[in-house]
């Protein structure tokens, strides 16, 4: 059985914007929920809302699960990612329900989103994320299951195995 975060997420897929500006009747409900601005890149905020909505039902719960400090922005791709790094959370070999973070040409972390099969022999796993397209774009239109390449821009968290539970 997968982790309920990728069984919520996966609900998701095919939701897409109205407007290809970060809007939509999901969207503007997942912002709402986490207290955040309406119009805003939505990648983080759609791995923090499906993660609080399977196991935790509020931030502050999902910090503590996590072991991340406070002040802790769930709409910050850097921030999941510095958390992370910070509490040794970054491996080589992810599984199922972890996440992924992809790095820009500066190495600074700019799309997140969850793994849902660990990468294969020649480096390629299987994703559900937020705010991408069929391109891969990290300001897309919607969510979609994809399938991406494991590289140098690539790092990987290792969730807490309470926050990848069937």
């Amino acid at each position: 059985m997968e982790p309920k975060s990728i069984s919520l997420a996966r609900a998701y897929v095919g939701r897409q914007e109205f407007d290809g500006q970060n809007r939509g009747h999901v969207l503007d409900c997942i912002m709402d929920g986490l207290n955040l601005p309406r119009g805003m890149s939505w990648c983080g905020a759609f791995v923090t809302w499906c993660l609080m909505r399977s196991y935790a039902h509020t931030k502050p719960d999902l910090r503590r699960i996590l072991g991340f400090s406070s002040p802790w922005y769930c709409d910050s791709t850097r921030d999941w990612l510095a958390q992370a790094k910070a509490l040794d959370m970054i491996v080589q070999q992810p599984e199922a329900g972890d996440l992924f973070v992809l790095l820009d040409s500066r190495g600074m972390a700019h799309h997140i989103g969850f793994v849902t099969i660990p990468p294969d022999v020649i480096g390629d796993f299987g994703t559900i994320e937020g705010n991408t397209n069929a391109g891969g774009s990290v300001n897309g239109d919607g969510v979609y299951c994809r399938t991406r390449r494991a590289t140098d821009s690539v790092r990987f968290i290792r969730l807490p195995k309470e926050l990848k539970a069937p």
